[in-house]
């Protein structure tokens, strides 16, 4: 069991099936904290400071990252892909975050299987940040699809980053 430490100086020991829950909270609030800290940010900017932070996080509980990937999307062209191949025996964190300019971004993963796509993972809650985890049972290409749900009143176009980790 390892501990989570928070910048407040609290320690949580937890046992392993409740990890996860302390990882989102914390996931969370770092979320609604780096709009706050950096209101200059736009779009790109926006994006990058995000996934930074996201990376940092996770690199506490052991996860590396594998793939970051930054794409735009509009109305018009709501949704964007990615394939990569994911290895057996690691246990995957995909995570989607839009920039301010989404009000929701949903995350779908399919693995490939006898050449086909099999949906495995679906993130569809209201928000701008989308989390899929997964365990590999065997290695196989995987596709990651990042989909604008719904902008901001006043906008149509909106930066996304794309983060695959592992451990």
């Amino acid at each position: 069991m390892k501990p989570l430490c928070f910048e407040t100086g609290l320690y949580l020991h937890a046992p392993l099936e409740l990890q996860h829950v302390f990882k989102r909270i914390a996931f969370i609030l770092l979320m609604i904290a780096v709009p706050c800290s950096n209101v200059s940010a736009k779009g790109v900017e926006d994006v990058l400071s995000k996934i930074k932070a996201t990376v940092a996080l996770w690199e506490i509980v052991d996860y590396t990252v594998a793939n970051i990937d930054i794409d735009q999307l509009s109305k018009n062209s709501d949704t964007r892909s990615l394939t990569r191949k994911l290895y057996s025996g690691n246990k995957y964190q995909i995570i989607a975050i839009g920039d301010r300019n989404f009000t929701d971004v949903d995350l779908t993963v399919y693995k490939k299987v006898n050449g086909s796509w099999v949906n495995v993972g679906k993130d569809v809650d209201t928000s701008n940040v989308a989390i899929v985890e997964l365990d590999c049972s065997y290695s196989t290409e995987y596709k990651f699809e990042v989909k604008a749900y719904s902008f901001a009143a006043g906008s149509g176009t909106g930066y996304y980053g794309l983060a695959i980790l592992f451990k």
